[in-house]
């Protein structure tokens, strides 16, 4: 039987970098096969484009700037 989420590419974003090590541990668990990182909302964009992946996990509070400013 297949990983829950096998094939699955993961912008994840967040100036934490505990919380983005704990998050893609269990991603990775959950058959996530790529999951990209990014610290603040400048690189994320930038990250963004160049990988393209299916999802992005955004932190509402990036320090200097949000989560939302970086959908927006």
């Amino acid at each position: 039987m297949p990983a829950p989420l096998e094939g699955l590419s993961v912008l994840l974003i967040d100036d934490s970098r505990a919380v983005r090590g704990v998050i893609k541990t269990l991603l990775k668990g959950l058959g996530v096969n790529e999951v990209y990182e990014s610290a603040d909302g400048r690189e994320a964009v930038v990250l963004a484009n160049i990988c393209r992946p299916d999802v992005a996990l955004i932190a509402y509070d990036l320090g200097h700037t949000s989560g939302l400013a970086v959908v927006r």
